[in-house]
């Protein structure tokens, strides 16, 4: 779908949020039904580091992909989308530190 809309000529932006969790979340303002894509051994913080890592290494793969936003922050207060934050109630998860390696690795 990215190398379709390539075909326009124009630099994307593209939004994305992964769950780190498939649980009902009470903050989210757009609460919606997340499918659980892990097994039980594999922690939801760490599956969302995994998962989101392939999408982002893939689109920074892509030329025409300027630039990346995450879609939430903090999901310890009131945020858009279920379990998509960088921070759980317990304190950062590990995609965060992800974010912080690229910035170092790419962009500094």
């Amino acid at each position: 779908m990215l190398d379709r809309w390539a075909t326009l000529g124009m630099p994307l932006l593209v939004q994305l949020g992964v769950a780190a969790d498939s649980t009902p979340d009470d903050l989210a303002r757009r609460p919606s039904a997340m499918v659980a894509t892990g097994s039980d051994e594999i922690a939801g913080d760490v599956l969302q580091m995994r998962t989101a890592g392939a999408i982002i290494r893939m689109l920074l793969a892509k030329q025409f992909v300027h630039a990346i936003v995450w879609e939430g922050w903090d999901d310890a207060v009131t945020h858009l989308l279920p379990h998509t934050g960088l921070f759980s109630a317990s304190g950062p998860r590990p995609l965060l530190e992800y974010f912080k390696r690229l910035r170092r690795d790419l962009l500094t």
